[in-house]
């Protein structure tokens, strides 16, 4: 079993540490972008993807928090499907409702901001 945790953890870790990386890496490139080339600053969220593809860097800044935020998200995911292939049914189910209540909280927090926001 200690073995099965090891290499559990050093997956889970492996999936943090892409995902850092490379919302650091998106978030260096955008404002390196951004030094080099001054925009105006976009006027919705709409906007800031509509540039991806002409490496806009207010584009590459929003991508590289969207993949911080994403993370830990990727990484219950991954704690999911891990536990289920090692057939540890408890965690299974208690990770299942970390990714329940992470999902509620996203779509709750969308609702209020459409409500409450400008």
């Amino acid at each position: 079993m200690t073995e099965k945790k090891d290499n559990l953890e050093y997956i889970l870790s492996w999936v943090l540490l892409i995902g850092v990386a490379t919302s650091a890496f998106l978030l260096l490139v955008g404002l390196l972008l951004l030094h080099l080339h001054p925009q105006p600053h976009p006027q919705n969220i709409f906007s800031l993807f509509q540039g991806h593809f002409h490496l806009n860097g207010y584009s590459l800044l929003a991508l590289g928090l969207l993949l911080l935020l994403a993370t830990p998200i990727m990484r219950v995911l991954f704690s999911l499907i891990l536990f289920a292939k090692m057939r540890d049914f408890t965690y299974v189910f208690l990770t299942f409702i970390v990714l329940i209540v992470l999902i509620i909280s996203i779509i709750l927090g969308g609702l209020m901001k459409r409500s409450f926001g400008p």
